[in-house]
């Protein structure tokens, strides 16, 4: 609240996200409309799952981006440093070939729990969303850890769910 121009790093992500969205949903449009004719089709077929993997990670990627930006200016700040919008952009920026890495590892596992979804039954499904849900709690900390530390991908994750049941173990758990 008391410094404004934070609020830029998740207004530039909504703009990204918003672009790409657009640029994923006026090529599919024709898609939906014949998927709304068929109402009897109710999986995806092989091209539409490459769309979904590749709308995945490019939203991944760019939040995660937007975030790592955002958390490196905060952590200056908080050690009472002069820190920039382009710092935090120059920093994410640094960290993209990690942050796309770690994009891959989400939009994998975001895409597989679909997949399964998509062929379970009732209780399969509250068992993937219980999986999807330890995942979510699992990388909460990784935009922190890539911002923070000099990582990769899969130490991120590792970092970030050590960091978890670090601090908030026994109450997730709970």
């Amino acid at each position: 609240k008391a410094d404004r121009s934070l609020l830029l790093f998740p207004l530039l992500s909504a703009v990204a996200m918003a672009v790409i969205v657009a640029s994923f949903a006026l090529p599919l449009a024709p898609l939906v409309a014949v998927f709304a004719r068929q109402r009897h089709v109710h999986t995806l077929s092989g091209l539409s799952w490459v769309a979904l993997f590749a709308f995945y990670w490019v939203q991944f990627s760019v939040v995660i981006f937007f975030q790592t930006a955002l958390i490196e200016v905060a952590m200056r700040r908080f050690d009472n440093q002069p820190a920039t919008l382009r710092d935090g952009l120059t920093r994410a920026t640094a960290r993209l070939p990690i942050i796309l890495g770690y994009a891959l590892i989400a939009a994998s596992v975001g895409l597989v729990l679909r997949v399964i979804a998509e062929r379970v039954g009732f209780l399969g499904r509250i068992v993937v969303g219980l999986l999807g849900f330890a995942w979510t709690v699992a990388t909460a900390l990784v935009a922190p850890v890539l911002a923070a530390e000099d990582v990769g991908p899969i130490d991120a994750v590792s970092r970030s769910a050590q960091l978890i049941r670090k601090t908030w173990g026994e109450q997730v758990i709970g």
